[in-house]
């Protein structure tokens, strides 16, 4: 079995798939596929990076993984449901509170009106703004719901550690005409 660092593992993850690697004027960098060890894929199959999450007011940028399982999460936030990166629809995408500023950690301390920059892997970056900070039950998922009206917005989510509930920011595209 391959033994790697996860920390180690996140930093290359990090540092191979950051927006200015990931749009350089390079033809030979694909940022669209990566594979890692069998230990960090639960069903064994490859997964995809389909973006990055900027968010400048508190610190994130992390890519964006495919898909989901508890492994994956443990390496950097995931879609969880929805649409593709600033496509029509809801992206909902899940990310760890570890409570020591990493992942999803300071979700808390976004406000109304904060910028969420998604990158997609086509090489637009749509901002989006904080509309909603809230706190549900843990089973409650509907924050997930893909009724936007044709408009494109994020949902994250991530835990509240001490009270068992999820914490949800929901954002939409920001009106750029002004």
């Amino acid at each position: 079995m391959i033994m790697i660092n996860k920390k180690k593992f996140l930093g290359k993850l990090v540092n191979n798939f950051n927006i200015t690697n990931l749009y350089k004027n390079d033809d030979s960098y694909n940022a669209s596929k990566i594979s890692t060890p069998a230990e960090y894929i639960q069903d064994n199959n490859n997964f995809s990076v389909i973006g990055l999450i900027e968010i400048n007011s508190i610190g994130i940028n992390y890519p964006i993984i495919s898909k989901i399982n508890d492994d994956l999460l443990k390496i950097a936030p995931c879609r969880f449901y929805g649409p593709m990166p600033n496509e029509v629809g809801n992206m909902c995408v899940a990310g760890h509170n570890y409570n020591n500023y990493k992942f999803f950690s300071r979700l808390k301390k976004l406000n109304i009106g904060d910028i969420i920059n998604i990158y997609d892997l086509g090489g637009a970056k749509l901002e989006y703004s904080v509309y909603d900070s809230y706190e549900t039950d843990y089973d409650n998922l509907e924050c997930i719901n893909q009724q936007t009206d044709g408009k494109k917005e994020i949902t994250l989510i991530t835990c509240n550690n001490i009270k068992n509930r999820r914490r949800v920011i929901k954002a939409t595209e920001k009106n750029t005409a002004n």
